[in-house]
């Protein structure tokens, strides 16, 4: 029978704890900013965090020292996701603990045999804070390293108290450091653990875990880390994720587009910070139209995308915004006499795939929040203050064809969107909106582990601005 142990949400600041005691600062978990643009879309719990809290509430209830650990991540947890650790007891003294979000396993641990409490302590201090190692899968051939197991006695006391007592300082440590080994070291930057296998010892007299790349085989395999000391011996496994998906500079886009007509063209381009918003803002500015772009949380990537237009012969502006408030919008638009005649919409949160049986009713809101009723609001405030015709962009994808499997969520989102549209086209005069389903394009929010096919952004972009420009309706 399922026994639950505990639920808990883990805020920024569990995570930037267990950061500073494990030394892994990894930006997909500390920098809500480029985290946005990973793949998770927003900050994410350390994999060894959920680990120990895990253990730590299953040694609550007592129980003996397993002597082996094996774990795997089936899917993220983002920061303040409720999650449930919970176990069962199995054949031989064998426990199965099951970490859930909602219905979904988002993380299994097998116990397994008997052991004892290793009763040394690590090196009594915390790792130095320092820069992630971007190393590339073809970087990690054959590497090899060692770390020395370090711990504040207070950080392991406050964090994992039964875990410590029952594993041993040392062993639970080391457990931690697994964290800062692939985070910070191998890959580094760019990984994500999926899984590990351990055996404990409670004899081992060396405070430092020898690491060393013992499978190597596919970019889309995990590689596997060999690891010994400080308690443990096994194995790592870890992907290399995707790095961030940049799109083309303007210098580069004028070299691979033909010449384009848009220097009559205001073009407000919500969201244009990155991905499709950036490209589309460059493409306009491309040809001539005077672009303004808008973002909600990141100045640094909105102004670099504004520096690389404007350098390069192109007229943009940023202006931050938030969707759900459009008035202050026209204010600042009218402030700088700035009337749209046309309005590109790609204000999006992460796009998330939902693999349990039940809806994710939080996720469906969380969509349905932005992809209708900030943009029926955005549509109707720009139909009342100008008098002009209000031409919007409105992104869909191809997704509402193929019914791609854990997208229902987004599915229903975009296509209520498509009725508000359609609905918004008919009953406001001054409002005209095109639609457009477009396929999987290469941005941040299509980056995978698992490969799938993609369009280059850039000319399926091209068209599809054009086909809005010159259309009537």
């Amino acid at each position: 029978m399922f026994e639950e142990l505990g639920k808990r949400q883990f805020s920024p600041q569990d995570i930037s704890s267990f950061a500073t005691a494990s030394g892994d600062y990894n930006p997909i978990h500390t920098d809500s900013v480029a985290a946005r643009r990973l793949l998770a879309g927003d900050i994410v719990v350390h994999g060894m965090y959920l680990l120990l809290w895990a253990l730590d509430c299953h040694f609550a209830l007592g129980g003996a020292v397993p002597q082996s650990i094996k774990a795997y991540f089936k899917r993220y947890v983002l920061s303040n996701e409720q999650v449930t650790v919970g176990r069962i007891e199995e054949a031989d003294g064998c426990w199965r603990l099951s970490i859930l979000r909602g219905e979904e396993e988002v993380a299994g641990i097998n116990l397994a045999g008997e052991s004892e409490k290793n009763k040394r302590f690590p090196q009594a201090e915390r790792p130095s804070r320092t820069t992630a190692l971007n190393k590339s899968f073809t970087d990690l051939k054959n590497e090899s390293g060692s770390l020395p197991v370090m711990a504040k006695t207070d950080d392991l006391v406050q964090l994992f108290s039964h875990a410590s007592e029952s594993l041993g300082y040392c062993s639970t440590a080391a457990v931690m450091l697994l964290s800062r080994l692939a985070g910070m070291e191998c890959p580094g930057l760019n990984s994500l653990i999926s899984g590990l296998s351990l055996t404990l010892h409670s004899n081992h007299v060396k405070n430092d875990v020898s690491w060393q790349v013992v499978r190597h085989t596919s970019a889309h395999a995990p590689v596997r880390l060999q690891v010994t000391g400080g308690g443990i011996e096994g194995h790592l496994d870890v992907f290399v994720r995707p790095p961030v998906v940049d799109q083309p500079s303007m210098a580069t886009i004028k070299t691979q587009i033909e010449i384009l007509d848009f220097k009559q063209a205001k073009a407000l381009i919500i969201g244009g910070s990155r991905g499709l918003g950036e490209l589309t803002a460059k493409i306009l500015a491309t040809g001539g139209a005077r672009v303004m772009v808008t973002y909600k949380t990141d100045p640094d990537d909105a102004q670099r995308v504004v520096e690389d237009i404007n350098t390069n012969g192109g007229k943009s502006e940023l202006l931050h915004v938030d969707v759900g408030q459009p008035e202050p919008l026209i204010e600042q638009l009218k402030s700088l006499d700035f009337i749209p005649t046309h309005v590109y919409y790609y204000a999006t949160p992460h796009i998330t795939a939902n693999q349990s049986k039940l809806l994710d009713f939080a996720l469906l809101t969380r969509f349905n929040q932005i992809y209708v009723q900030d943009f029926e609001k955005t549509v109707l405030s720009f139909t009342r203050e100008f008098a002009s015709t209000q031409r919007f962009f409105y992104p869909s994808s191809i997704f509402l064809d193929e019914s791609v499997k854990y997208f229902r969520e987004y599915i229903a989102a975009k296509t209520a969107g498509e009725a508000m549209c359609k609905y918004l086209n008919r009953n406001v005069s001054n409002a005209r909106i095109f639609i457009s389903r477009l396929p999987r394009l290469s941005t941040d929010q299509t980056a995978s582990i698992i490969p799938y096919s993609v369009k280059a952004a850039l000319p399926v972009m091209v068209q599809v601005i054009k086909e809005f420009h010159s259309s009537e309706s």
